[in-house]
C-alpha cells in the first residue's frame, strides 16, 4: 500500500467541506447512511491509502476551482486527524441505529464544528491533538 507523506492541503480543506455536508445531511435527515458512508471514507483515509477514498477523489476535482491556496503539507497529522473522524463517524452511525437522535446530532455537531475550523479556518483540531501526542512522547 502506498501512503503518501505529503498531501494537498487545499484536498484536505476540500474533503473537509464534503465531511460537513455529508454529516448535515445526516443529522437534517436523521438517518445513519451518510455518516456510514463517511465512516467508510474516514477508514480508507485513515487506515489504508487516500488515494483510495471517495472522499479525496470529489475533493481534488472541487479544490481545484475554490479559492485555496496550493501548496502540500505533512501526511501523518492528517491521517491521526482522519482516525478520529473513524471514531465520531462511527459514532453519529450507532448513535442513529440505536435510536439516540439526540446524541447523534450533538457528537455530529462536534464533527461539523471540527470539519468547519479544517474548512474555513485552516485549524486542524486533530492535528493540534496529534502535535501534543508527539510533543509528549519525546
Amino acid at each position: 500500500m502506498i501512503v503518501p507523506t505529503q498531501v494537498e492541503e487545499a484536498v484536505v480543506r476540500t474533503n473537509a467541506l464534503i465531511t460537513i455536508v455529508l454529516t448535515a445531511l445526516s443529522v437534517a435527515l436523521q438517518s445513519p447512511i451518510p455518516a456510514a458512508f463517511l465512516f467508510i471514507d474516514f477508514v480508507i483515509r485513515g487506515f489504508l491509502t487516500p488515494y483510495w477514498s471517495p472522499v479525496v477523489f470529489v475533493g481534488r476535482r472541487i479544490a481545484s476551482v475554490l479559492p485555496f491556496e496550493r501548496r502540500t503539507i505533512y501526511f501523518p497529522p492528517k491521517q491521526f486527524a482522519a482516525r478520529v473522524g473513524v471514531l465520531f463517524s462511527a459514532a453519529v452511525t450507532v448513535l442513529f441505529v440505536s435510536g439516540a437522535a439526540t446524541a447523534a446530532t450533538i457528537v455530529g455537531g462536534t464533527l461539523i464544528l471540527f470539519a468547519f475550523l479544517e474548512c474555513a479556518l485552516n485549524i486542524c483540531v486533530g492535528c493540534i491533538v496529534f502535535s501534543a501526542l508527539q510533543s509528549m512522547r519525546q
